[in-house]
């Protein structure tokens, strides 16, 4: 995750998601990616 989102920090949290599940081939929700980014404290670039 961590890679991902250092890769690619403008990604939303769904897209975070499916390129997780597209390199893991794991489900995960976005509710639990959320979660899991907040703990791991890394922070996504928010565009409005």
């Amino acid at each position: 995750m961590s890679q991902i989102v250092r890769e690619q920090p403008d990604l939303t949290l769904g897209e975070i998601v499916a390129e997780y599940q597209a390199r893991t081939s794991m489900p995960v929700s976005c509710a639990t990616m959320g979660r899991t980014l907040e703990r791991l404290e890394l922070t996504r670039k928010r565009s409005l």
